[in-house]
């Protein structure tokens, strides 16, 4: 079942034991293909209309669409060429279900389900159908709020539930779905309640949705703060005119400020790896960071630590708080961040510690700021890796030292406000998942 029922001693007051667990008592218990009064299946269309004269242009989602559609983007949805016949039941509108029925990975099963409402058609200039890889459900609105419906599918698609209907065909996982709707059940209050629980999580998701943008927004304003801080300094850009420029390798930078390769700036030094074949040099008090760990943010915490044997035996070595690392290789290289603790490292990062005119937060800042030119050195593979002859040799514009405290202190500001916004979005999440289970569960009333 997809919510299985545990033992259970003492039922709540007003509850009954059911199936998948307690529930109230005026709940009922059906299964899905009870609600659901019809299923459609999908065409992909074609990409040109050829000799035709009465293909219809068409938005077509697929599965990978779901995401973009619940946030109004339709500028990455394929257009297609489909059959005015094949449109009269595919166009979708509002109380649609559609379930993604190929695709997934190991960790993200198949089974995916969205639910469509006006706002997500308001911005189409044209009819918006599905794939043959997505099926459409159409429920029985009478007895079912689709918004309910799809809330507790993508809490039981979350706790895994969808998996057990997975089928492999060469590789690729596809949802049985029909036996999805013939054999789970799902827990049915009475109609107002479905729209009250619906209602009251869709309020979270807003909560969720707004954080988002005012993420989106505070990125998008230190990306200006950080163009304009590296060009003219930190003026008012009102005063940005007044600033003598001069064109160097880096671009134009105010003209008493030095171009100087990172190496004339700082000592470098890289980590080491324990020996995984001894478990004794692992688990003990020292941290140890992984590039993977670089995230462009303080270091407060390692998923991983070693022992003193561990790290006597290996070339790793213990770095202070402050230092500035660097990720070399992989998919992270180029990455950056700064110890707020003591701690190790792998050979994978690159350990860098100024002198005395350059400051560990300004070079963080103009790393990020000039991440790409330095991945786009990088020579090999589809994931070259930084060696530190690569940053010794990499350039950079240095400001005096007052100009770079200043610096990097209006954009860890900045950081700030990103990262505090990250942590609210983040209880928001948390509440919505625990809000979730306790609706879903009967746990928690709403029934205005």
């Amino acid at each position: 079942m997809a919510i299985k029922a545990e033992a259970i001693q003492d039922i709540p007051e007003g509850f009954k034991l059911t199936e998948i667990g307690p529930l109230p008592q005026d709940w009922q218990l059906p299964r899905f293909d009870e609600v659901v009064r019809e299923t459609v299946s999908g065409d992909w269309g074609q990409d040109k209309p050829g000799d035709s004269c009465d293909l219809v242009n068409c938005y077509v989602v697929r599965g990978t669409d779901f995401q973009r559609l619940e946030q109004r983007d339709l500028s990455s949805i394929p257009r297609r060429w489909v059959k005015p016949a094949s449109i009269t039941k595919r166009q979708l509108q509002a109380g649609d279900l559609l379930v993604e029925l190929s695709g997934g990975s190991k960790d993200q099963p198949t089974g995916r389900v969205l639910c469509v409402d006006d706002a997500m058609l308001a911005w189409a200039d044209r009819p918006v159908t599905f794939t043959n890889f997505v099926k459409l459900l159409r429920v029985d609105q009478a007895r079912v709020d689709p918004w309910f419906l799809y809330r507790f599918w993508t809490y039981v698609y979350e706790r895994g539930a969808t998996r057990v209907y997975e089928k492999r065909t060469t590789g690729i996982r596809n949802f049985k779905y029909r036996e999805f709707l013939e054999h789970e059940n799902f827990p049915l209050p009475p109609l107002d309640e479905q729209r009250a629980i619906a209602e009251a999580l869709f309020t979270i998701q807003q909560a969720i949705e707004a954080t988002d943008r005012v993420i989106a927004t505070a990125r998008q304003f230190k990306s200006s703060l950080m163009r304009h801080l590296f060009t003219y300094g930190p003026v008012p850009i009102a005063e940005a005119e007044r600033v003598p420029l001069k064109e160097t390798e880096t671009g134009p930078v105010p003209e008493h400020w030095q171009v100087l390769r990172l190496g004339e700036m700082v000592r470098m030094a890289s980590g080491g790896t324990p020996s995984r074949a001894n478990p004794e040099y692992f688990g003990g008090p020292i941290p140890w960071v992984k590039s993977g760990e670089l995230n462009d943010s303080m270091i407060t915490s390692t998923s991983e630590t070693v022992t003193k044997d561990g790290l006597a035996n290996s070339s790793a070595k213990i770095f202070p708080s402050g230092t500035l690392l660097v990720a070399m290789y992989g998919a992270t290289a180029g990455m950056v961040g700064i110890l707020a603790l003591e701690a190790a490292t792998n050979q994978a990062v690159c350990a860098i510690f100024p002198d005395a005119a350059a400051l560990p937060g300004y070079l963080f800042h103009a790393l990020v700021y000039r991440r790409s030119e330095l991945l786009g050195e990088r020579h090999g593979g589809a994931q070259p890796n930084i060696s530190q002859t690569l940053l010794r040799a990499f350039r950079l514009a240095r400001p005096p030292v007052a100009e770079q405290e200043k610096m990097a202190d209006i954009l860890s500001t900045a950081d700030h406000k990103i990262q505090a916004e990250q942590k609210h979005k983040a209880g928001l999440r948390e509440l919505f998942r625990t809000m979730l289970h306790l609706l879903m569960t009967g746990q928690v009333r709403v029934r205005d």
